[in-house]
């Protein structure tokens, strides 16, 4: 790392400022969260190890005392504890005093000292088994140790005790000099004297460190009182209230929702300390967290000079912020609900709002085109309308397909209905909804008439759709477009059916014959004639890399690979100029440009048959060759084009 000048011009220059030479860390939600679940419900996990632990040694003091009730009051004095911390000296109470306080509420006098010790360690065990670590913390402060940077771990806690086997778990301690802990110095964050406690350990000014945490009123805060830059680390949802309220007040220097954003954060912020008057691209992005995980992993979303990134929370109004030149968003999830709940209406609208009141600020993907590609059904009439007007070298057509039949019961109106579409087994059952919801992976491939009577039993989604099962040499092509850059990434897909498998199923009149799989996790390689036991391998969107078939272009052009198993693009006698030309066509159709889709040819009869659309998708943005510059290319036209105000009413959503 450079050495960092702060001496003054002595001709009266303005003064170089000093590089970061330093990092301060906080630690939950920022480096560490609870798995799978908000901090409330691991909390509760700990109370409940609490109570279990009493109970057990003393069965009678509790007998008067539901367990939802003690368990109620322990979590509404933990909550009004967090709700009192933001200001002056550390006022958060031990797990102790909070079981204190409600064996006293509850006239319960008889627990000793050893065993309230010993029940809030039980408790503390419980809470241990969901304590993991963000996704990318330890390559980030390895980086950041290869780098040169100080690094130091701040943390508000009067547990010590907990909160030191906090530190030790993940091994963090190993990165950190020095680490303090609120309940051991006296005092905690947003008060600056524990911030100054490193500047003086480390014999550095305010303008050589940044601080990283994820509260507003209590990080970003306690950088502010001391001098110090900060990074808001936004990648949990749990203080969203809170942070709501004080980002109308306290404003971040940078944010990041990826802790593999943070190396490139700090360098961006030594940058606009060299160049504070320097004009850059603002793009705000709203996107799922594994999401922006993936993009930042492949070298996106990384802010560096002429450009900065930065997470919208949709939850808050956007002017409050940052000012955005243009947000890139996948807010399928919010657009798919807003029919229904009032919250994602809220998030959209916020969204829009600020769009109205900043017309220059680009919306790249305009929300209402998306919103047509949220039903299967609408995007198999997309395509349909694409092949009908196919003017490319291929032969292709559209599996046919058909609403699930919910409403049927006797065999007889169920085959009648089959027939009327055109439709016999083997056949997809699949949610009707394409985005949003993690069940819209959750898919199965039905054998006979038991097995389709079967999904009504099963935990599917209540919206479905059939579709057509075509043998097709157990290959798909993926196809991913970002602007002009394309990737074709040819996968493993489902095995091909025999005839002799099918009479064997259909045979089995009384028993259910279905394989039921996720598609984004893992394909079955085989079918079985018994229900659910067929064999499996990971579905190749699993994001491996992949085999580079022939050469790329670099900018606007196509990148041709293939996975493990798969055939080769060449093998299909398909031509590269020919996916490019479709690819422009359903581009065209749908009026998006950062989408993929996919293509499978029918082993029988050699066509092309397209099948689903995706928009913003997680597998082949890392196959495009340079995706970051692509990506940043993409923008620039985006910004340079002509625009329209967005179109959509959040009160009515399509």
């Amino acid at each position: 790392m450079e050495t960092k000048e702060q001496e003054s011009d002595t001709t009266g220059s303005p003064t170089v400022a000093p590089r970061v030479e330093g990092v301060i860390f906080d630690l939950g939600a920022t480096l560490q969260r609870f798995k799978g679940r908000s901090f409330s419900q691991a909390r509760r996990h700990m109370h409940e190890g609490i109570h279990t632990y009493l109970c057990k040694r003393k069965p009678s003091s509790f007998s008067h005392v539901r367990e939802q009730i003690f368990l109620d009051a322990m979590n509404d004095k933990h909550r009004r504890n967090r709700d009192t911390q933001n200001e002056g000296p550390a006022k958060e109470y031990t797990s102790k005093h909070i079981l204190l306080e409600t064996l006293a509420e509850f006239n319960i006098s008889d627990i000793s000292s050893a065993e309230v010790e010993s029940a809030v360690q039980a408790g503390v065990k419980e809470l241990e088994k969901h304590f993991e670590l963000f996704p990318g913390a330890i390559e980030m402060l390895q980086k950041l140790r290869q780098d040169g940077y100080k690094l130091a771990l701040v943390t508000n806690a009067n547990d010590v005790e907990r909160q030191e086997r906090a530190i030790d778990f993940g091994n963090l301690r190993q990165y950190f000099d020095p680490i303090f802990v609120s309940g051991t110095v006296g005092f905690g964050k947003p008060d600056p004297r524990i911030f100054q406690l490193v500047l003086d350990k480390w014999q550095m000014s305010p303008g050589q460190v940044v601080c990283v945490g994820d509260m507003i009123g209590r990080d970003v805060l306690c950088g502010k009182r001391a001098g110090i830059r900060s990074i808001w680390a936004a990648m949990e949802p749990h203080s969203a209230d809170r942070n709501s309220r004080d980002i109308l007040t306290v404003k971040p220097d940078m944010a990041v929702s990826s802790l593999l954003q943070v190396p490139a954060a700090i360098q961006y912020l030594d940058y606009k300390a060299q160049n504070p008057t320097s004009r850059d691209t603002v793009v705000g992005y709203a996107l799922p967290s594994k999401k922006v995980d993936k993009l930042v992993r492949i070298g996106c979303l990384l802010s560096k000079p002429g450009w900065m990134y930065w997470p919208v929370d949709l939850d808050v109004p956007l002017v409050h912020q940052t000012r955005f030149d243009v947000i890139l968003h996948k807010l399928t999830r919010d657009i798919l609900r807003a029919p229904e709940r009032r919250h994602y209406r809220s998030r959209l609208r916020n969204l829009l709002q600020y769009l109205e009141s900043h017309p220059d600020t680009i919306l790249i993907e305009r929300q209402e085109r998306v919103a047509a590609l949220l039903n299967r059904l609408d995007t198999h009439e997309m395509l349909s309308r694409v092949v009908k007007q196919n003017q490319t070298d291929l032969r292709m057509r559209m599996p046919r397909v058909a609403p699930f039949p919910d409403k049927l019961t006797s065999a007889e109106d169920i085959r009648g209905y089959l027939a009327m579409h055109s439709l016999d087994f083997p056949l997809i059952v699949k949610p009707s909804n394409g985005f949003g919801k993690y069940s819209t992976h959750e898919m199965a491939v039905v054998f006979n008439l038991a097995g389709l009577r079967h999904i009504k039993l099963m935990n599917f989604p209540p919206s479905l759709i059939l579709q057509e099962f075509i043998n097709h040499n157990q290959t798909t092509i993926k196809v991913t477009c970002l602007g002009q850059a394309m990737a074709v990434t040819t996968t493993v897909s489902l095995p091909d059916v025999s005839p002799d498998f099918l009479r064997q199923a259909a045979a089995q009149s009384h028993t259910p014959v279905l394989t039921v799989f996720n598609s984004e996790k893992m394909l079955p390689c085989a079918y079985s004639p018994v229900q659910f036991t067929p064999s499996f391998i990971k579905s190749d969107t699993a994001e491996e890399p992949a085999a580079v078939e022939s050469n790329s272009e670099p900018m606007h052009g196509i990148s041709i690979h293939s996975k493990a198993g798969a055939k080769p693009l060449s093998s299909l006698g398909i031509s590269h100029e020919s996916i490019r030309e479709l690819a422009e066509a359903v581009k065209a159709e749908c009026g998006l440009n950062i989408i993929g889709f996919d293509l499978i040819v029918d082993s029988s009869t050699h066509e092309l048959v397209p099948i689903d659309i995706d928009y913003f998708p997680s597998f082949g943005l890392q196959e495009i060759e340079d995706i970051s510059i692509v990506l940043e290319s993409f923008i620039r036209k985006s910004i340079e084009s002509p625009r329209r105000p967005p179109q959509w009413d959040v009160a009515s959503p399509p």
